[in-house]
């Protein structure tokens, strides 16, 4: 009962150090109760974000992660719309207590971050990184010789995996382009069309395209050009899916499908709950309403240039220690809708 009292005590030091709830990860309670520290002796003091000392080589683990939300409409009257976010996270396997230092860092030629959130446990930030590169009076050095932007920040890690700053960025080009066109009803004809920007890592961890279609059935018969496309039907015949692969062609960075397809133009509402969950018709989507969802991932790559200067990291007190950085660039509901028919839009007075 007693080790469980503590145990219990322990956790809450962490989740609620001053009554009021902090950025906690469960998997970090689990983590305190399985290590089971012995309670501390009265001369130490419980250190209320890192509740128990780390056992084994040192470790920091740094990853930029950006995410991309768009809206396409291949419209003239209708803008496209999109917004990059990014978080750098942070896993410390280190002794002791230590003051970690970083340099959030763009290069000249990236996009600027804005809105910066930081976490409780950073103990200092630059908020004018290079002021000079900054300045709109200033004038600008070559691209060539000019210093990355750099923004530091002084911290005292946790022992979870947690997000050390959170920022938006304004401007950043559409990573892919791409272009939707879909006639027909019982029998379709549908050209997408998709362009990765100049600049992009053309290297992908996956890239697919979903094209759900609604309230016309399941799909009976698709064909479709190019023959070498890796093209598939979802398990519940309502999705088309198109796994583009890892890269684009190298040349021209475009790929287009030209696909025909049949349903049987019943829709089926009997069936088993996990049948029905699959079937879920969208309202809107009827007729030539209809969009396709782009999923990828591009590592060792960021929208905006931002990463982590491993030589700008250091600790104090100096330890050694292995360090690990990465980035990567992730989609978020990337839909591109059909340039044929009506598309869900806001409008801002």
């Amino acid at each position: 009962a007693d080790i469980r009292i503590y145990e219990l005590r322990s956790v809450l030091n962490v989740a609620i150090p001053f009554g009021t709830p902090m950025d906690f990860q469960l998997s970090a309670a689990s983590a305190m109760v399985h290590a089971r520290p012995p309670p501390p002796s009265g001369k130490d003091k419980q250190v209320a974000w890192k509740p128990f000392p780390h056992k084994g080589s040192n470790r920091l683990i740094l990853a930029v992660q950006e995410r991309i939300r768009a809206v396409q409409y291949d419209r003239g009257d209708v803008t496209d719309v999109w917004q990059v976010t990014g978080s750098v996270r942070c896993k410390a396997e280190l002794e002791g207590v230590p003051e970690v230092s970083i340099g959030v860092s763009v290069p000249p030629t990236g996009h600027p971050l804005h809105h910066m959130l930081i976490h409780p446990c950073v103990l200092s930030s630059d908020p004018h990184p290079n002021k000079a590169t900054l300045s709109p009076t200033h004038s600008p050095a070559p691209a060539s010789i000019a210093a990355p932007r750099v923004r530091r920040l002084t911290f005292s890690p946790p022992l979870e995996s947690f997000a050390l700053c959170h920022y938006e960025a304004k401007n950043v080009p559409l990573p892919i382009r791409g272009f939707y066109q879909m006639k027909g009803d019982k029998t379709i004809k549908l050209l997408v069309q998709l362009k990765l920007a100049e600049g992009v890592k053309n290297s992908f961890e996956y890239c697919e395209l979903r094209l759900p279609f609604f309230h016309k059935g399941p799909i009976t018969n698709v064909d479709y050009l190019p023959n070498t496309a890796q093209v598939s039907v979802s398990s519940d015949l309502r999705t088309l899916v198109w796994n583009i692969g890892q890269k684009f062609p190298s040349r021209s960075l475009e790929m287009s499908l030209n696909a025909t397809i049949n349903f049987s133009g019943v829709v089926e509402e009997d069936g088993d709950d996990d049948q029905k969950a699959t079937l879920q018709e969208d309202e809107f989507c009827v007729g030539l309403n209809a969009y396709a969802d782009l999923k990828f991932k591009i590592p060792d790559y960021s929208a905006t240039g931002c990463y982590v200067d491993q030589k700008t990291v250091s600790l104090y007190p100096n330890a050694r220690h292995k360090l690990i950085t990465s980035k990567e660039l992730v989609s978020d509901s990337y839909r591109i809708w059909n340039s044929h028919g009506d598309a869900q839009l806001v409008y801002t007075l």
